[in-house]
């Protein structure tokens, strides 16, 4: 091969190198404005379905579930094991989101997938909030449980948003 050659199949090489860099960064750019244009109809889009995650709400922060079918129903079926079966968020709300402040402030509920020492195994759990201040348990609609300890609240605040 030549040196006329070799120059030539480098320089292509490089040419497309530098193609590809400008469809990423070009792909990156339009991702982003899709990602802010669907921020504005749902502010907790990013939550998926049958998840929770802690976000921020202007200078709150929040506890966000997105309910599944599966959730949902084990939700109403241990209307039984809480304290105020209508407080917290209702089931067939699309997003529930409650503020994720304890008793005390300063700190926050805990998200926990495994079911606390204070329920018995015998109930149902899909997941909830744990108040390390008072021990206190609720359910992912912001129902407290019946069973755990008592700090006087039936359920927690939710966000109108």
């Amino acid at each position: 091969m030549s040196k006329g050659q070799l120059r030539g199949l480098v320089l292509m090489m490089l040419g497309l190198i530098v193609l590809a860099f400008a469809f990423v960064l070009g792909s990156g750019i339009n991702y982003q404005k899709e990602a802010l244009s669907s921020s504005t109809n749902d502010m907790f889009a990013e939550v998926g379905l049958g998840t929770t995650a802690m976000r921020r709400h202007s200078s709150t922060r929040v506890w966000v579930t997105r309910l599944d079918n599966t959730q949902r129903k084990i939700l109403k079926e241990i209307t039984h094991h809480v304290r105020d079966p209508q407080g917290g968020c209702s089931a067939s709300t699309p997003v529930c989101v409650l503020l994720a402040q304890s008793v005390y402030a300063g700190l926050d509920l805990s998200y926990t997938l495994r079911a606390p020492p204070q329920i018995p195994e015998s109930v149902p759990w899909v997941g909830g909030f744990v108040d390390p201040s008072s021990g206190s348990v609720f359910d992912l609609l912001g129902r407290s449980y019946s069973v755990a300890k008592d700090d006087g609240r039936t359920s927690l605040a939710i966000l109108e948003y």
